[in-house]
């Protein structure tokens, strides 16, 4: 699975919008 998957759970309201990736 990719990391980006993991991401988007670790976050809720950022769900399906920006992965924390993008953020930091």
């Amino acid at each position: 699975e990719p990391a980006s998957g993991s991401v988007y759970a670790v976050e809720p309201g950022v769900q399906g919008l920006e992965p924390l990736a993008f953020k930091g």
